[in-house]
């Protein structure tokens, strides 16, 4: 859980910033029409709550099998958050610097 905790937090903070620097877009427009509602940072925080109430009770759960497909499943979305977030601050430092 805490893999996707700090992939969740990496990903959302670096695009947020990225996003306040001039001529840089946002790609996903999934989140571009979060944005454009004004949702994206509730939606964030849903997902966050509720992947780790959901790790917290699957790994007490006494079917093993549900808890470590369950566990494996936050694992893999936290290190492609944790990517994208990386990727995020790699394009953030091309702007700063660059």
């Amino acid at each position: 859980m805490m893999v996707f905790t700090a992939g969740s937090i990496v990903d959302h903070v670096t695009t947020y910033y990225g996003l306040t620097l001039p001529n840089v877009i946002e790609l996903n427009q999934v989140v571009l029409m979060m944005i454009g509602s004004g949702v994206w940072n509730l939606v964030e925080v849903s997902l966050l709550i509720i992947g780790n109430i959901n790790g917290f009770f699957v790994s007490d759960s006494k079917s093993e099998i549900m808890a470590v497909f369950s566990m494996t499943l936050l694992l893999l979305v936290g290190i492609v958050r944790l990517f994208a977030g990386f990727h995020n601050m790699m394009v953030i430092f091309n702007v700063v610097y660059i």
